[in-house]
């Protein structure tokens, strides 16, 4: 895929000023690479390769990336067009964390995909957090608009940067839930499955979140949306022969008081990832396939505590 001159022929078309153009190329990188969800459990030295992972604007073949490399990406798309970008490094050890910093007509903008998730709240089409200025500037959020609207009659309104684009219809459907559970006299045990069943149905219908990170926050999203995540405990997993930790899936428990667990997975299927409920013979089966570097004894703690509590 050639980023470079996707960018440059529409840019050029697009009449946008610099401060337009700052925004679209920071939307565009959010929305085309995802970040790597191995840089945080993975051996120090894949972490190593993933960190300075380097990409070729001209062909783009690799769209799973941390920090340091969306930082270099954005200041090289910013070179293109004479916009004044440099990497900034946070204090810390080996891997630092990096954003960037534009300097653009008095203002000082601060550019980071991944801190705050806007790698994966822009595909959600839901505002951005870490495109901001470092001065305070009161007609910035003004100017951000502005741009924002030009961008969305640019392409076709293919793009909605201002909510979810499935907020309304996901507050809608947590009302008619609620109500339904008011009109019925059901239970809060009942609400709360009804609840849960809602997220693994939006799960299932997404097809355009295939990497793991992206689909990851949707999953807490819809838990915190829902008001449900304090009985879920989500788990990542890596297949235990997998060398390059690839083979990504998450298990989630859901240990509602007084109730027997309930076990989920969400893995991928073709190219997209589906939620099913599991039982806990399948749960041990797949910790015999799968594990966690970072939290795998605390998990398979839960898992034996929870056998005891069924037997």
């Amino acid at each position: 895929m050639n980023v470079k001159n996707d960018i440059i022929v529409f840019l050029e078309k697009s009449g946008f000023d610099d401060f337009t153009k700052i925004r679209y190329i920071y939307l565009y990188v959010c929305d085309l690479f995802s970040y790597d969800i191995r840089f945080s459990y993975a051996r120090d030295d894949i972490k190593q390769s993933i960190y300075e992972r380097k990409i070729d604007l001209e062909n783009v073949q690799q769209f799973e990336i941390v920090c340091y490399t969306y930082a270099r990406v954005l200041v090289d798309l910013l070179s293109l067009f004479n916009i004044h970008a440099e990497i900034v490094l946070e204090d810390g050890s080996l891997f630092r964390h990096a954003y960037v910093m534009v300097y653009h007509q008095g203002k000082v903008l601060k550019l980071d995909p991944t801190k705050k998730h806007d790698t994966t709240r822009v595909k959600l089409h839901s505002p951005t957090l870490d495109f901001q200025t470092m001065i305070d500037d009161p007609i910035f959020s003004d100017q951000l608009a502005e741009a924002d609207q030009e961008i969305l009659a640019k392409t076709n309104n293919n793009v909605d940067l201002t909510v979810f684009y499935d907020s309304e219809h996901i507050s809608k459907l947590i009302d008619v839930i609620n109500e339904s559970a008011r009109k019925r006299d059901i239970s809060a045990v009942d609400l709360f499955f009804d609840k849960i069943y809602a997220v693994q149905c939006l799960i299932n219908t997404r097809s355009d979140l295939t990497r793991y990170d992206d689909i990851d926050y949707y999953l807490s999203y819809l838990l915190k949306k829902f008001n449900v995540g304090n009985y879920v405990k989500p788990m990542i997993l890596f297949k235990n022969i997998d060398q390059e930790y690839t083979d990504i899936i998450n298990i989630v428990v859901i240990d509602y008081p007084f109730l027997a667990p309930i076990f989920y997975v969400v893995k991928k299927v073709n190219e997209n990832y589906k939620m099913r409920q599991i039982n806990l013979d399948k749960v041990r089966e797949i910790m015999n396939e799968y594990s966690n570097c970072a939290y795998d004894y605390f998990f398979k703690q839960l898992i034996d505590n929870v056998s005891k509590r069924i037997r």
